[in-house]
């Protein structure tokens, strides 16, 4: 009864976190990975890092939020909720964050693929960018989430995330069993490079959360027919990215902590 009252008591709670989230829909997510975590340890034995936990929680609610196209009544009136264009979400506080994305040039059998690493803050480390022969998007997808995992053994940190907006690519390097892709040595690849990397999580986002790679990565493809070279690195942001990167940090800065139960 006591468990019962508590749940009760959440989803009746009307005050707004992060941005408008309302807390309600937070505790739902919450509730229910709590769930999925404690199935994934007794099945899998496998338990993420508790600060990545709960921001894939936050990344969940705000997947499904910023889907509804109004909130239900409330004593508090809320307006609906219309998502940025451009929305990058940070890692926890002292951790990396890696967008990366590829664009791919159909009729030169060619992708663009980009790296940005960036702090909690939003604050630009490195970026890094090259183009390369390969047969289909899903094909370059995964080479760039190679390319990130790469990323992180050269310059970033101890921990962190790795975000891609393809779920396909994401999907099959997370699968346990064997794959049966036919770029099944980059996906073996990416999962030893994953699994060597202790602290850091692959995830899958929108792109509408991946704007600034994903625009690097056009930028690289736009030039895979002219004598530019197939490698770039970026100690700080190139200037055509500048301007996406600033309404990115409109949503910068240190993820909140979920706040305590209500009383």
């Amino acid at each position: 009864m006591m468990l019962l009252n508590i749940y009760i008591t959440n989803i009746r709670w009307y005050k707004l976190i992060d941005n408008g989230l309302p807390w309600a829909t937070f505790f739902s997510f919450f509730i229910w990975n709590i769930w999925l975590r404690r199935n994934k340890w007794v099945f899998k034995d496998k338990v993420p890092p508790h600060h990545l936990w709960l921001l894939h929680i936050r990344f969940l609610a705000w997947e499904w939020f910023s889907q509804q196209p109004n909130f239900v009544s409330t004593p508090t009136a809320l307006t609906p909720f219309t998502p940025s264009t451009s929305v990058w979400i940070p890692p926890p506080i002292g951790s990396f964050k890696i967008n990366c994305d590829a664009s791919f040039h159909v009729s030169l059998g060619i992708a663009g693929l980009a790296c940005i690493c960036r702090d909690h803050l939003g604050t630009w480390v490195v970026g890094s960018g090259s183009k390369i022969k390969c047969s289909s998007p899903f094909h370059a997808e995964v080479l760039a989430i190679r390319e990130a995992l790469l990323l992180v053994t050269n310059v970033a940190g101890d921990s962190g995330i790795i975000s891609s907006d393809c779920k396909k690519a994401v999907d099959e390097i997370q699968r346990p069993s064997l794959s049966n892709s036919v770029i099944t040595n980059i996906i073996m690849d990416c999962r030893e490079l994953l699994q060597a990397l202790q602290g850091w999580d692959l995830i899958f986002e929108r792109r509408e959360y991946n704007a600034s790679a994903d625009l690097v990565a056009r930028w690289v493809a736009s030039n895979a027919h002219n004598s530019v070279s197939g490698l770039f690195w970026w100690n700080d942001p190139p200037s055509f990215v500048i301007s996406t990167l600033c309404k990115d940090n409109v949503y910068g800065g240190s993820p909140p902590i979920p706040p305590p139960y209500p009383p």
